[in-house]
């Protein structure tokens, strides 16, 4: 990722120098990660969480296709309470633990980009 001085965010694909443009997507609070074989590349929208002060939700979630350049995002309705984003499960899946109940428990969301 490449921010330019006027604040512009593009993709560059180090293989060949491309430039791809996140396409309106704003990704200056995100969180980047990579797929266990590098093919796909993670970024999660960060929001405050309004049950903590210290930690986040993650209320849009994007999957970039390295070798295509195809990115599908996912909005997801978020229930204020904190989250952990586990990461990859595989190339394709993601994981993200929620705190939701007085009793400590969690739930697991998994999504699946198809």
């Amino acid at each position: 990722m490449l921010r330019e001085e006027n604040g512009s965010l593009w993709l560059i694909d180090l293989r060949d120098g491309e430039r791809h443009s996140p396409a309106g997507i704003d990704l200056t609070e995100t969180w980047r990660s990579e797929s266990p074989d590098g093919r796909m590349i993670l970024f999660a929208f960060q929001k405050w969480a309004s049950d903590d002060q210290m930690l986040m939700c993650y209320p849009k979630i994007a999957l970039l296709d390295s070798e295509t350049g195809e990115m599908r995002v996912l909005t997801r309705e978020l229930s204020g309470h904190y989250e952990i984003l586990e990461e990859f499960l595989d190339e394709n899946t993601i994981v993200i633990r929620s705190r939701k109940d007085e009793n400590g428990g969690y739930y697991l969301y998994v999504y699946e980009f198809t």
